[in-house]
């Protein structure tokens, strides 16, 4: 969709998320939070510009269903 992501680094999070689609907070850490959140709404108009044309195409090249039906194929071939 586009939007801005604000997340840990738990299991495989840190996978798909990097600091060109979003950004990362500590565990349990509200004040970590707001101020991730206050730095995003220094500059949200061109934040969101930039993180929502990056994550919509790399949703689009990374995410299909063509991918996801290859890579579910070479796990059970994987496995055989």
């Amino acid at each position: 969709m586009g939007n801005i992501i604000i997340s840990t680094k738990h299991a495989g999070i840190p996978d798909v998320l990097s600091n060109k689609n979003g950004f990362f907070v500590e565990k349990r850490n509200p004040e970590d939070i707001a101020r991730t959140l206050t730095e995003i709404a220094k500059n949200i108009e061109q934040q969101i510009e930039d993180f929502e044309t990056f994550n919509i195409n790399y949703a689009k090249n990374n995410f299909t269903e063509d991918l996801f039906s290859e890579k579910i194929i070479k796990i059970i071939y994987g496995l055989s």
